[in-house]
């Protein structure tokens, strides 16, 4: 019997994603039950606001569609993206494309395109974020 492999980075990013899911969900619960966060490193966090680019897990959004994959970044980054931190996020994930624009004009001309639908992406200013944040959580973290 051959032994089934393991997609851990598809594991980590599906991960990853849920966490940023689980965190704005306490974010937003705090905030209506008016209760501050426990340290200013928590706040931060809970803003979507690190210092550092959301883990993408190598190779974790090869084979999906550049906006399938932008919306999940956009989980896992939990704040609104412009087309070119979205674009090197999907690189290096794995997404290719064989455009003849560059990888950045391509994503942005496709999540425009997903953003005139308003199903899974939508604009905000000049980033990209997801439909079910609200007006509030995103002028918050842009700010």
């Amino acid at each position: 019997m051959e032994e089934s492999k393991i997609d851990y980075a598809g594991v980590l990013a599906s991960l990853e994603a849920k966490r940023a899911q689980i965190d704005a969900a306490i974010a937003a619960i705090r905030e209506v039950a008016g209760m501050v966060p426990e340290s200013p490193r928590a706040a931060q966090q809970q803003l979507g606001l690190s210092d550092s680019r959301p883990a993408v897990a190598e190779r974790g959004y090869e084979g999906m569609s550049v906006v399938a994959a932008a919306e999940a970044y956009l989980r896992v980054a939990a704040k609104p993206q412009t087309a070119p931190e979205i674009a090197r996020a999907l690189k290096r994930g794995g997404v290719t494309s064989s455009a003849q624009t560059t990888f950045s004009a391509t994503v942005y001309n496709r999540l425009h395109k997903a953003a005139q639908r308003g199903t899974k992406i939508i604009k905000i200013g000049k980033a990209f974020g997801l439909p079910e944040w609200s007006r509030k959580e995103v002028l918050r973290t842009v700010s």
